[in-house]
């Protein structure tokens, strides 16, 4: 199931920048966020957490959460994304589903 467009959405025009956000270069990029965020691991831990929880077809509405922090979230989440293929970000990055 495609999750559906947030075109009503309050935080449309950050969504559609949030794809700047996506891991490129991983070793880089998580040692870059380790540095600009103490509480890395901390952090890591809670997004970790906050999916591993997820029920089936649920949708996770992250940027309230997150806001000022969108690199860490999406980068800690693409991390698990990639070991977790159940989970995928929408299109513009704005929210997380589980298969």
């Amino acid at each position: 199931m495609k999750p559906l467009s947030c075109s009503h959405c309050p935080y449309r025009s950050e969504c559609m920048a949030l794809t700047r956000y996506r891991l490129e270069n991983e070793a880089a990029e998580i040692a870059e966020l380790k540095a600009l965020y103490p509480d890395f691991r901390k952090e890591e831990k809670e997004i970790y957490t906050m999916l591993d929880q997820m029920p089936p077809k649920a949708v996770l509405h992250w940027q309230k959460r997150y806001s000022g922090k969108e690199d860490l979230f999406i980068k800690i989440a693409c991390r698990y994304i990639l070991d977790h293929p159940k989970y995928n970000f929408t299109e513009d990055y704005s929210t997380i589903t589980k298969d």
